[in-house]
């Protein structure tokens, strides 16, 4: 289950979406669902059991005001929308599954209009701060990048020159070997140059490590400064080839016959995903990637909901959508983070002659966003390990692949772990290797 970390921010009287998801996504409709306060008595908000809602356990004051989206619980789709939002619904709201034993939780953040502009404004002088410090941070962390880079190539010009020369010296012995000559000279040449590219290596090892870290130290900069969200926004996360929908709750009904509702995004031209006219669609503006895949509910529209189903997502549906209504001059922020994870495959890939060990290759394709390869031990350690190669395929998705060299012991149980930062999944896939006394 996703646990959502930024809090669900409204203003009195708002229709919101609290939002609670399966991952992997599970049909959950014959589930029994608790969406609940831990702080009332009682503490239901909204149960459901056997497809059915029991009101006899509900707190009284959220009578008549709380809905599932039934359509999407097929789909993993949990999220509860509470209409008319009033102050005392402020607090954290559980989302727990007795039957799958799993929950997450959200915060709501409720309050009058000009208390949350107030507190917008401070949220954005925050967000100013902090994009200027991590700008800083960034431009730092790039020099240092840059510099070592530079480096980098410096010591593989050198360590090329320096294999000529040790080529150039070893022929010379063998010619003046050959002549019964003694190169004691170029001996000790030879031997000043291979010390000369061993320490070349180390330090090109070195400055490989350093690389790496710089890249680990920039990498949560750059996802904060995309996924930097202003107040009133709100989190979305899809896998590939999910329909989701997402939310824009105005604060009264509407007659959707008489209605102008754009569904956009700023980023994209045109940047049209959904355009709706007095009771129709409007296609000509439309973004061709989004053709076929959009729709609104007309029951929906009649209670205030201009929510948009968006149907089998794309890595390249990620991005910031803006909900707007010309005639109330009210606009919503969507932020949707679409991800592609699949299952690795493990296996013996060899052996180490040096070591006599085991050398274990890890292959896993089909990500988005980029995640990270990794190895454990039987005990849950981490696995010193090289660099894993990650390529981009035209599809956008990550294919990655990682070889672990691993000592030979009797029963011995290693784990090769892809873990996706964002959205935090995980996906293992585990091997046995022989020991020496196995057969």
């Amino acid at each position: 289950m996703i646990n959502f970390s930024k809090p669900i921010v409204a203003t009195l009287g708002d229709d919101i979406v609290l939002p609670c998801r399966l991952e992997p996504a599970v049909d959950a409709s014959g589930l029994t669902l608790e969406r609940a306060r831990p702080d009332l008595n009682p503490r239901f908000v909204h149960l459901r059991r056997s497809g059915v809602e029991l009101q006899i356990k509900k707190h009284k004051s959220f009578q008549g005001r709380t809905s599932l989206f039934d359509h999407e619980l097929q789909s993993g789709n949990l999220s509860l929308k509470l209409s008319r939002v009033t102050l005392s619904d402020r607090g954290t709201y559980k989302c727990f599954l007795p039957g799958l034993d799993t929950q997450s939780s959200v915060q709501l953040v409720v309050g009058q209009r000009n208390e949350l502009q107030k507190t917008k404004k401070e949220h954005q002088d925050n967000n100013a701060r902090m994009e200027n410090t991590l700008q800083d941070l960034e431009t730092g962390l790039k020099e240092c990048r840059d510099q070592i880079k530079e480096q980098l190539d410096k010591q593989q010009t050198e360590k090329e020159e320096n294999r000529k020369k040790l080529q150039a010296v070893e022929e010379e012995i063998t010619e003046r070997e050959q002549r019964m000559d003694k190169p004691e000279r170029l001996i000790q040449q030879k031997e000043s140059l291979l010390k000369a590219e061993w320490k070349s290596n180390e330090t090109m090892r070195n400055y490989e490590e350093l690389k790496m870290k710089m890249e680990n130290l920039l990498e949560p900069i750059e996802l904060e400064k995309r996924w930097s969200q202003v107040i009133g926004s709100q989190l979305v996360m899809a896998i590939v080839g999910e329909d989701v929908v997402l939310p824009c709750p105005l604060d009264a009904p509407v007659d959707p016959l008489s209605m102008t509702l754009e569904w956009g995004r700023p980023d994209l031209e045109p940047r049209f995903v959904h355009v709706w006219h007095n009771g129709q669609v409007l296609l000509d503006d439309q973004n061709e990637a989004y053709k076929g895949r959009t729709s609104l509910s007309i029951n929906d529209l009649k209670s205030g909901d201009i929510s948009l189903k968006l149907s089998t997502v794309k890595t390249s549906d990620t991005g910031r959508y803006r909900c707007y209504n010309p005639k109330l001059g009210k606009e919503y922020f969507v932020e949707l983070l679409v991800a592609a994870v699949s299952w690795p495959a493990v296996s013996l890939a060899g052996l180490h002659r040096a070591s006599a060990g085991a050398v274990l290759l890890c292959e896993s394709g089909g990500w988005y966003p980029e995640p990270e390869l990794l190895w454990l031990d039987a005990e849950g350690n981490l696995l010193s390990a090289g660099a894993p190669e990650s390529v981009r395929g035209p599809d956008d998705l990550y294919a990655l692949s990682g070889r672990a060299t691993v000592e030979k012991r009797h029963g011995n149980s290693f784990t090769c772990r892809v873990h996706q930062k964002s959205g935090n999944r995980t996906r293992d896939a585990h091997i046995t290797v022989p020991g020496s006394t196995d057969s």
